[in-house]
């Protein structure tokens, strides 16, 4: 019971944490910055955080 309530925390702060870093940045198409690297930082960490919440029920 206590592994399945670590990662639902995990799992909350992975995809609070992604949805931070996708949405602080302000994106630009001209080159690649700064900004559009944490925003794919971001994009992995949600990922991670929606598998890590979903993996008990893929078992």
């Amino acid at each position: 019971m206590s592994s399945r309530l670590v990662q639902l925390i995990m799992g909350f702060l992975f995809l609070i944490a992604g949805i931070f870093f996708t949405f602080k940045p302000q994106l630009s198409y001209q080159k690649e910055t700064s900004s559009d690297i944490l925003a794919v930082v971001g994009i992995v960490l949600m990922i991670l955080g929606v598998v890590i919440l979903l993996s008990p029920f893929l078992r």
